[in-house]
């Protein structure tokens, strides 16, 4: 299971430990785990999120923001699936407003 919100910001948005796994989530055959080079996978995602992250934290952006973190999963999943990332953060950006977790 890819969690749509990385688990290690979980704490910001203050989603409950019990919680994570009712976040939407991508079910990936664990041979997506390999970066393939001819689709999105989650190995790519996780990537993709740690260089823009390193990008954030280079221009001194504040990690303990919701604001910042929901900045950097939407840049993150646009980099790494471009329309059809967009549209998978979308319906986990949509739980996080729905379950109270994000304004």
């Amino acid at each position: 299971m890819h969690h749509t919100v990385v688990k290690e910001f979980a704490y910001v948005f203050e989603i409950p430990a019990d919680k994570l796994d009712d976040m939407p989530g991508l079910i990936v055959h664990k041979l997506e785990h390999i970066t393939n080079g001819y689709t999105p996978s989650e190995a790519q995602f996780h990537t993709v999120f740690k260089a823009r992250e390193k990008e954030f934290k280079a221009e001194g952006r504040d990690f303990t923001l919701k604001s910042t973190l929901l900045d950097l999963h939407q840049r993150a999943y646009e980099d790494w699936g471009g329309a059809a990332g967009l549209k998978i953060w979308a319906v986990a950006e949509d739980w996080l407003v729905r379950n109270g977790y994000t304004p």
